[in-house]
């Protein structure tokens, strides 16, 4: 029970950093206006942060960097991508 809920906050985590992230870019397509660049940076910076003390409960430090590393990675490279379909069905 208690893995399910720190592996469910986890994922959270990594997902609104993610977000937060891409939506504090100049660049990013996927919000109706584009987020003030500080408080979104900050915001991303806490999630993350507490996404990774979810994961290390567990599994080992390393292990718990990497796979929220590779998480925030797929999940960048995956709102530009959702970012252009929902701008390419505005049409």
């Amino acid at each position: 029970m208690t893995a399910t809920f720190l592996l469910a906050t986890a994922l959270l985590g990594v997902l609104a950093g993610a977000v937060l992230l891409y939506g504090g870019t100049s660049r990013q397509n996927l919000l109706p206006r584009s987020l003030a660049a500080a408080p979104s940076l900050l915001g991303a910076a806490v999630f993350l942060l507490v996404a990774g003390a979810a994961l290390q409960p567990l599994m080992a430090p390393l292990t718990a960097f990497f796979t929220e590393l590779v998480l925030l990675m797929t999940l960048l490279i995956a709102l530009p991508i959702v970012a252009a379909l929902r701008k390419g069905r505005g049409r």
